[in-house]
């Protein structure tokens, strides 16, 4: 009986009559599943084909839950930008969206100047609601971004090559000229972990909660934060890289070397879990899907490729420079150059990537990390002369705060 329903598939292994999952459901089920369901017919184990046909029967149920879920929870679906006629959606100006949305959403496109501490980098926390802002020149800054208000800045007086948050607003780790420190909300130096070194990128795992550096020497460390514990000390063996990125989906940590090539790694192992020649240049740019199936890098020998983790192989390569790259919630994928912000989308779900939006900061300014707002049709960049924020439509994951309501009826 098990085996019956692993052949038909994880979406039908209860009948649809049965479940009350009407077409419409069933399109969004394909969503929540990975893959196609695993074919047991050719299979001669009876034992074997039976544990796979049970669990190819709940991945079928959890998907179906997750897209009742979405039926009742999200009801309405998030707009992308809709071009009429000849028009182009990348075309469209930030001036002109300002001038049709909310007054409430107007309030998150700005520019910050602040030409004598960048350039600058940035970080937000999981919830989307805190960023950091991290000057060049020791400038470190904490933005409640929901109420657009400034919680605390101070001036570490040397230089800061990049700042992330940790487990919350409450911790955060800066990578200055010789080590890394950590401070807290309020400005106050924790910690100086000087093992990390001169680091240059750092990256925290927030489900091991492990805080990850690769500095000047190319040596990787994956430090405990709870403990203190130095967890893992790596010679990547490439040379200097300021590169680094986690996947969201297995937290493993990627690396782009100036060879084109990029490892990826682990803290239990001390050889790379993967070696890829991405490039024939030096590799520029990474970014990862939330799917953690695909990623984006991008490399001096002006190309954008896009990669499927699966097979390991490049899905589209398109053309282009880019010195910073990042995936929203919902895979639009933003690159820059120099002054020039180009944002691409899959809007078909073919897997072919085209522009969608592009917009152009004040000529000069060189941007340096872009990060899309969790939850938030916004895209924060930081430049040479401080940061910015534009409306990106369709970016972000909607979400449903059931706390406030209930708090309404209490």
């Amino acid at each position: 009986m098990g085996v019956k329903a692993a052949n038909v598939g994880r979406i039908n292994t209860i009948p649809v009559a049965e479940q009350g999952v009407s077409d419409e459901e069933e399109l969004k089920v394909k969503k929540y599943l990975r893959g196609e369901a695993a074919d047991l017919g050719v299979l001669q184990d009876k034992k074997l084909k039976g544990q796979l046909a049970v669990r190819e029967a709940l991945y079928g149920k959890s998907a179906q839950a997750a897209a009742k879920a979405e039926k009742w929870l999200m009801p309405s679906e998030g707009g992308y930008l809709e071009a009429e006629g000849i028009e182009k959606t990348w075309r469209i100006k930030q001036e002109a969206i300002a001038g049709e949305v909310d007054i409430l959403s107007t309030r998150k496109q700005f520019d910050i100047v602040l030409p004598e501490l960048g350039p600058y980098t940035l970080d937000f926390t999981l919830s989307g609601r805190y960023m950091v802002a991290a000057g060049r020149k020791g400038h470190l800054a904490l933005v409640d971004m929901k109420n657009m208000d400034l919680v605390k800045e101070f001036q570490v007086r040397e230089t800061v090559r990049d700042v992330v948050f940790l487990h919350d607003q409450k911790l955060l780790a800066a990578a200055q000229k010789k080590y890394v420190y950590m401070y807290n909300e309020n400005g106050t130096e924790m910690h100086c972990l000087k093992e990390h070194g001169a680091a240059t990128k750092l990256q925290f795992l927030h489900k091991h909660f492990l805080l990850t550096s690769i500095n000047k020497l190319g040596q990787l460390h994956f430090q405990d934060i709870t403990t203190g514990q130095m967890i893992g000390n790596f010679r990547t063996g490439f040379g200097r890289s300021d590169v680094m990125q986690v996947n969201p989906f297995n937290n493993v940590v990627t690396v782009g070397h100036s060879g084109g090539t990029v490892s990826m790694w682990k803290p239990t192992s001390a050889a790379p879990l993967v070696k890829m020649l991405c490039h024939k240049g030096p590799v520029t740019a990474l970014a990862f899907h939330s799917n953690g199936h695909l990623m984006a890098t991008a490399g001096m020998e002006r190309k954008i490729k896009l990669w499927d983790l699966r097979k390991f192989e490049v899905l589209q390569t398109l053309p282009g420079h880019a010195t910073t790259m990042d995936f929203s919630q919902k895979g639009l994928l933003a690159t820059a150059t120099g002054s020039f912000v180009q944002i691409l989308g899959d809007l078909s779900g073919s897997h072919e990537y085209s522009r969608y939006m592009g917009h152009s900061i004040a000529k000069g300014y060189q941007i340096r990390k872009m990060s899309f707002r969790p939850y938030e049709d916004v895209l924060a960049i930081g430049h040479s002369m401080g940061w910015s924020s534009i409306l990106i439509p369709g970016s972000g994951e909607r979400i449903l705060i059931l706390g406030w309501q209930t708090h309404l009826k209490a």
